[in-house]
């Protein structure tokens, strides 16, 4: 286990956001029972979907390494995944050995334990539709246990290991799905910004978080280097200089514009620390 002690989390923030705070590394279970046992702890997947928006935190921060980072294909259909291994690694393995089933998220900037904790998606697909198997510090679980519903588990204790099964296809049309779905994501998407993704969660089909804040004219609109994004209006860019007080300020005007013109109630994707 490695131990920092005043860790700069704006460098593993995607939206470069961040103060200072202990990062424990954890290499394998011994080192996350010890952890576990520790007092405000968190555990952090990439930080693709977390404000760090404190100057300082008091925390006991984690992040999963070494025996965490393993993906091991078990036969044909199903593959073990250690929760610390990064969705794009997950990806370029899934290509390699030709398993098909997880293009629509190619893109996603998580951790596998990350998005099975959120119940990632996109394009219509979850990361949860090809999931068997979940271990975590209490035990293994079926995934009749879990409950899984849009952006959210009911799964509270730390997950080390998932595994999944997937189908069998050429590398060629594995490749031509990933190209259409990262294209569509270039295209709709601020794809190189400094962002923590979709901000708010969809209130339904039909009403996307984007059409409401574009509907109340803010697109593009900035606190500071904080700003609404022209291209997505569900995503919040740091164009330089931006901090958590100004994204907390913008997130707040936009939840209270769109309450006060459309009746409803935005709820965040984001995790704010």
């Amino acid at each position: 286990m490695k131990i920092y002690n005043d860790f700069d989390f704006s460098k593993i923030s995607y939206i470069r956001i961040g103060h200072v705070g202990k990062l424990f590394v954890i290499e394998n279970i011994d080192d996350l029972l010890q952890v576990n046992d520790l007092k405000g702890k968190k555990v952090l997947g990439n930080c693709s979907k977390i404000l760090f928006s404190k100057k300082n935190y008091r925390k006991n921060f984690y992040k999963l390494s070494g025996e965490f980072l393993k993906i091991e294909k078990l036969n044909n259909e199903t593959v073990l995944v250690g929760a610390g291994v990064k969705f794009s690694t997950l990806m370029n393995f899934m290509i390699k050995e030709n398993f098909t089933g997880f293009e629509e998220l190619v893109g996603i900037p998580g951790t596998v334990g990350g998005m099975i904790k959120m119940n990632a998606g996109a394009f219509g697909k979850n990361i949860s539709n090809n999931l068997i198997t979940l271990e975590t510090l209490d035990g293994k679980k079926d995934k009749s246990e879990i409950c899984f519903s849009y952006r959210n588990t009911d799964i509270e204790s730390v997950i080390t290991f998932a595994k999944f099964s997937f189908e069998k296809s050429t590398k060629s049309k594995i490749m031509k799905k990933i190209e259409k779905f990262i294209k569509l994501r270039k295209r709709n998407q601020p794809y190189k910004a400094k962002t923590l993704g979709s901000t708010f969660k969809n209130p339904s089909p039909d009403q996307p978080a984007w059409k409401l804040i574009d509907n109340v004219g803010l697109r593009g609109f900035c606190v500071n280097d904080i700003c609404v994004s022209t291209k997505h209006s569900n995503f919040i860019i740091n164009r330089g200089k931006g901090n958590g007080k100004d994204f907390l300020e913008l997130v707040s005007m936009i939840k209270k514009k769109v309450y006060d013109e459309k009746k409803i109630k935005l709820e965040l994707e984001v995790e704010i620390l």
